[in-house]
Order: C-alpha cells, then sequence, then structure tokens
C-alpha cells in the first residue's frame, strides 16, 4: 500500500472513532433525559395517588387517617409540601392548632407562594382575626 492509502485509511479511522463517539454521546443524553423524564412521572403518578387518597379521606371527615397518611408520606419525603398542607388541615381539624402553625410555617419555608391561596386561609382558622 502506498503512503496516500495509508493515510486516508488512517483518517476514516479517525472519523469513526468520532462518529462512535457521537453516537455514544448521543445515547447518553437520550438514557439521561429519559431517566429524568421518567422520575417525573413517577413523581407526578405518586403525588397524584397522595392526593386522592388524603381527598378521600378529607371527604369521609376522617382527619386521623388523613394525618396518618400525611405522616406516613413525609417519613419518606420530608419536604412534601402537599403532605405538609393536608396535614396541617387535619391537625386544625383535630383541634391540634400548635401543631398545625408549626407545620404550615416549615410550608412557607418550602412554599412561600403558596402563602395567599393554600396556606392563609389555614393560618386564619388557627388564629381568627380579631374585630
Amino acid at each position: 500500500m502506498n503512503a496516500d492509502a495509508i493515510a486516508a485509511l488512517q483518517s476514516i479511522q479517525q472519523l469513526l472513532h468520532i462518529l462512535i463517539a457521537m453516537v455514544g454521546l448521543g445515547v447518553a443524553v437520550a438514557v439521561t433525559r429519559l431517566f429524568f423524564v421518567t422520575r417525573a412521572a413517577i413523581r407526578q403518578t405518586r403525588d397524584e395517588a397522595f392526593r386522592v387518597m388524603a381527598e378521600h379521606y378529607l371527604d369521609k371527615g376522617d382527619y386521623l387517617s388523613l394525618a396518618t397518611h400525611s405522616r406516613d408520606t413525609l417519613k419518606t419525603y420530608p419536604n412534601n409540601s402537599r403532605a405538609l398542607w393536608y396535614l396541617a388541615k387535619a391537625q386544625i381539624a383535630l383541634g391540634e392548632t400548635d401543631d398545625a402553625g408549626l407545620i404550615l410555617t416549615r410550608l412557607l419555608s418550602i412554599e412561600p407562594t403558596w402563602l395567599s391561596n393554600h396556606t392563609q386561609p389555614l393560618l386564619d382558622q388557627i388564629e381568627p382575626k380579631s374585630n
């Protein structure tokens, strides 16, 4: 083989290595993207399952089960905003207003944007406004 043919084959070999690296990188990106999409879908499904069960207990007026359900979720996911909110709601209904206040304070540190729509209405139940 002459020198030109060897140089051409070496160039092709280098291009193949680059192509293989690019394909490998593309696969790694696709797998990473799939991981995050799957994780988000699982989280959304888990959160929706929690919410459905919590609403069931709330509709039945079963505040003890709602509190237990919320605490069980918080054992695994201590900053789960929905679990904190439902726990505070159950505690208010059960007359555990001091504990509910602590939970709502914690919730506000995690979800400050929830104040007007979610947290303040519960705080108002704990500390009614004076006339």
